[in-house]
This record gives C-alpha cells, structure tokens and sequence, in this order.
C-alpha cells in the first residue's frame, strides 16, 4: 500500500477552543485558549467574529478584544493545515458593564488589642468599579458590645466590659446590588497592669538557678555562657550543638493547665530545619515554642479541643536578639514581640499534660534533632496570662540579685514576716553596708525608705510591691539576701 502513495496522516483537529468567560463587556481583551492535534508547524489560524473581523496569522495564540456592540457575537476560527481545514468557534455575550461586586480592602483600627469597656474606631476602605465612594452603603455588626455611632464607612464600636476575642463585620452594597463582606477580630483585654510573680525565672546569669524564690532550679548541659542582649558578658547561654540543654525536671505542679505565660530573650544564629527554643511536652502533649524552617517564631499549644500554631508577622534575622512572650489565656494565643502584641488568634481547652521535663533549646529531655543554633536569656515562666501592659515592661526588666536567694544569712533577721509595708532588720551594723537594695522576683526595683538605730533597720515600702520581695545588702565582704513576704 505505501507504494500506491495512500496518505495515512491523520486529519488535523482541534481539541479545544475556550475562553475564561462567554459573557464579556466592552474593549474587554479576551485571551484564548486554543489546543490542536495533527497540525502542521506551518499552518494558516483565521479569526472572523460578527463585526467583520478577520485576522491570519501563523501562530496558535489570540487575544480577541470584545466590540462596542452588544449581544451576541460569533468568534470563528478556521486552521489550514497541509491543503486541510478545520474550524470551530465561541459565541459570546458583549453587554456594555459587567456588575462586580465592591472590594474591602481592609478594616483598620489602631491597634491589635483594647481594654474592656473601652470605645475604638473601625474605618472600611472600600471601592467599586461603577459606584463611587458615596454610592456605597454599609452594614455593621459586633460579636459584643455595642455601636453608639455610626459614619458613612465608620463606626465607633463600645467593647464588652469581659475579655475575650470578638468579631466585627462591615458588608457594603453597590448601586447595582452586588455585596462584598469582611470580618476583622480585636483581642479585649482587661486593663490590669502591676508586677505578677513569676512560677519560675531563670536569668541565667552564670547559672540556672530559679530566681523567683519558688526553689525550681534547672540543670545544665554543655551550654556556653555568652554575651546578652545589651552586651554584657556572661549574662545569657549559647546553644550550638544537639547535646546542650537546659531543663528543669517534670512535677505535678509544673503541669498547671488553665493558662500560661513565657517570657524570653532569644538570638537565631543558624537554621537547618524546625529549631525549639522552649518546650514542655512539645505539639504533642503540650506546648512548644520553635522557629520554623522560614524563620518564624511559632507558638504551639495542645489542649483538649485541638492543637493550634500561632506564628509571627515577620522572619527573624539571624545574629539580632529578639524579646518575645506568648500567652494562652484559656481563650486566646497570644505573640509579643519587643513588648507589643505582633499577632493572636482564638483557642480554648485545658492544657495538656506529659511526663517530659521541661526544656531550653531541645524538643525533650532525649531528641537531639531540632535543636536550638543560638542563644536564650531571661526566662520567665507564668502559670496565668499576663496582660499587655505588664508585658511590656519584661523586655526591660533584667535581673538585678546576684544569686539565687536560697539560703538566707546567718545573724540577720527580718521581722515581721510576713509585714505589712514596713519591716525591720537586725544583726548588721548601719556602718558596714555599703548598699541596701529590695527587688521583686521579677528584678524590678523597689522604693523604701531607710532609718537606722545601732543594729536595727527600720524599712519602709513607699510603692505598691507585694509579694515576695529579695532585701540585697552589701557589706565589704560579702552580699546578703534576705526574703520578705510583703501584704
């Protein structure tokens, strides 16, 4: 048969032949799509459509530009390939406008969170590709609270006089009907500030001793004491291998469940894969604080209703130290970066439990994998949620005691204890102290007043401290710590 010449190519075809969308409007440009089979690399592709168009050429692309003229309108393709022709063709509907619905860009308030029963001002940015801004209307609603005033794309929104997270919604309306909607969530908090002791905290200035006077001293492994956020030598710890860790060892008492709180200084400083900074449990039991492989801040927490990762707005760099606290409310997570709250979202349930210990720099207390490349300082550990305001304050709050506090002194005494403002201390001579310092366990500062009597002090607290409070005196030869318990 081959040597009759019979032609067994096969006919060419066309596969396809669409377009996004039939219904197109005026001067639209149109791309279409166009998929062929059997066809030569020098075939002829003819466009025609009702208005008289008529466009060769030999490449398989086309964009067709809808008309000025409404109604139905015919696009004709024609393909001659190798003497053959094939055809096919779309048949549109130009109309002059196609109605869209508006677009909100954003509802923008000043800032991510407020304090109960306080007032805030939400504003949609709205726009509409056939009404103007004045032909828009809008439509509010709120989770909780009340909206005392309403203003062409704004609202004055009173919040509730309860924490929680709640929800406002703005739907706007065109001339020609179409809707677009928005939601937009605003963390409430209650407006509480004051100096909340911490259930641990760990300087780590030299060593990993538990500085809140609840004796939770943690062990160390292989880590290295480095240089600090402000530059003072020996005042944090470097992780550089799987093998350095700080831990502290697990009880029951460090399984609280209804909130939490953590506050620390950190610097990235190489980055592989997933990186824990602090864990109790990790994702599986309980929660974890890690950097993910982008780099990241990622706070993890696992209770009853589910697990749920809540990460920074922005990559950390690496070699820069970063003050970060998260926070799990019982309703909410939380992220603060230098202070300020960076993001949050909703989240409920009781906190997991686990076994483990807790740790510095490693997922547990025996997976190497995921280790920290950097260094960790000032660990502040809550068993409640702090508040916004108190937690902008912990990024300048170093450690002022020089030691742990354990173990009070020989020969001096603090009477009454616990007191009520104003206690006395016996056993020193006013003459060989060369300077007297109280702190809260945080390492805040407190303001006293001091007379002296022979061997007997009279001290006075002049703001409002209380709880468990570290009276620093030193001597020429040695520092004393003694703890009060201030009412």
């Amino acid at each position: 048969d081959y040597h009759y010449g019979y032609d067994f190519a096969g006919s060419p075809r066309i596969k396809a032949l669409s377009v996004a969308d039939t219904l197109v409007e005026y001067n639209q440009s149109v791309p279409v799509f166009l998929a062929t089979g059997n066809v030569s690399p020098v075939a002829v592709y003819t466009w025609h459509d009702d208005t008289g168009l008529a466009e060769t050429s030999q490449v398989p692309a086309f964009t067709w530009i809808a008309p000025e003229i409404a109604g139905r309108n015919v696009l004709l393709l024609n393909i001659e390939s190798d003497g053959k022709v094939v055809s096919d063709s779309i048949v549109f509907n130009v109309v002059a406008n196609i109605p869209r619905p508006p677009i909100i860009n954003a509802l923008s308030t000043d800032s991510l969170w407020y304090t109960t029963g306080s007032h805030l001002s939400v504003t949609c940015d709205a726009t509409d590709d056939a009404s103007s801004f004045a032909e828009l209307t809008y439509e509010w609603s709120v989770s909780g609270g009340t909206i005392p005033s309403v203003s062409a794309s704004g609202l004055t929104w009173e919040l509730p006089d309860v924490e929680g997270i709640f929800e406002i919604t703005c739907k706007v309306t065109d001339l020609d009907g179409m809707s677009a909607s928005k939601k937009k969530l605003v963390l409430v908090k209650s407006p509480a500030s004051g100096t909340t002791s911490p259930w641990a905290y760990y300087p780590l200035d030299g060593d990993v001793k538990d500085y809140s006077g609840n004796h939770r001293d943690a062990s160390m492994v292989g880590v290295d004491a480095t240089a600090d956020a402000r530059g003072e030598q020996g005042k944090a710890y470097l992780f550089n291998s799987g093998n350095d860790i700080i831990y502290l060892d697990n009880s029951s008492d460090l399984n609280f469940q209804d909130e939490i709180s953590l506050s620390f200084w950190m610097k990235l400083e190489g980055l592989v894969e997933e990186s824990f900074i602090l864990s109790h449990g990790s994702w599986e039991e309980r929660w974890k604080v890690s950097v993910t492989p982008d780099s990241h801040l990622r706070w993890t927490v696992k209770t009853n209703v589910g697990v749920r990762d809540l990460d920074s707005s922005f990559p950390l760099v690496w070699n820069q130290y970063y003050h970060f606290a998260v926070v799990y409310s019982g309703y909410s997570m939380e992220l603060y970066a230098g202070g300020v709250l960076d993001t949050f979202l909703a989240h409920s349930g009781a906190l997991g439990t686990t076994d483990k210990p807790l740790t510095f720099g490693r997922k547990d207390g025996t997976v190497t994998r995921y280790s920290l490349q950097g260094t960790l300082d000032e660990v502040r550990i809550y068993d409640v949620s702090l508040r916004p305001v108190e937690i902008s304050t912990l990024k300048t709050t170093w450690n002022s005691v020089v030691t742990g506090a354990e173990e009070e002194e020989p020969g001096v005494a603090i009477y009454p204890n616990p007191a009520h403002g104003e206690f006395y201390v016996n056993g020193i001579n006013m003459e060989r102290i060369r300077r007297l310092s109280i702190f809260e366990t945080t390492g805040r500062a407190v303001d006293f007043t001091m007379q002296s009597s022979g061997e007997q002090l009279h001290i006075a607290i002049q703001d409002q401290s209380a709880g468990l409070l570290i009276v620093e005196i030193e001597t020429a030869s040695t520092v004393y710590h003694e703890k009060i318990f201030v009412r």
